[in-house]
């Protein structure tokens, strides 16, 4: 993809995505890293950022990170810690805009954040995905593990739900 796109993954690294298959977490950033070699990793071209989530969100790199994709992939095999605590989505959405996005405006690129999730958010999912739809930005929603909770997974994810929801 040559297009430019500013992406920031949420990764899930809530106690409820590890009990529902240990190695779960590792499963996440395996598949960030097989989701980006697809992509031209550069500053003019396609940019990642990470999040990871529990109960309070924490940026482990941000848009201006890499140069490469070798860059990305070395990060993405550094230990990335797993909070294993509660799971606020919501916060971690706003968390994603103001402290990745926002901060690294780039004009003309695709705002997108793909949310991997098994959906079961202690705090309100709806009014930050809107909020962050109504900003022009995509979202993607993945479950991740057996117990996925679908109806949060719909909440979150952008229009058309048939091409936003895995």
């Amino acid at each position: 993809c040559k297009a430019p796109l500013d992406v920031v993954f949420l990764v899930d690294g809530s106690r409820s995505v590890e009990r529902q298959g240990v190695g779960n977490f590792r499963r996440e950033l395996s598949m960030i890293r097989d989701m980006s070699a697809g992509f031209i990793i550069s500053r003019t071209n396609v940019r990642f950022g990470l999040v990871v989530y529990g109960t309070r969100p924490r940026v482990v790199f941000g848009l201006n990170g890499f140069r490469n994709n070798g860059g990305l992939f070395n990060a993405l095999n550094r230990p990335i810690k797993n909070p294993q605590t509660g799971s606020r989505i919501g916060l971690a959405l706003r968390a994603a805009y103001t402290r990745v996005l926002a901060r690294s405006p780039r004009r003309g690129a695709t705002k997108i954040i793909v949310v991997l999730a098994d959906g079961r958010s202690e705090d309100d999912v709806r009014r930050p995905s809107n909020a962050l739809q109504a900003r022009g930005v995509k979202i993607f929603a993945i479950g991740i593990g057996r117990y996925i909770n679908g109806r949060q997974l719909d909440q979150l994810a952008s229009r058309p739900r048939r091409t936003h929801i895995f």
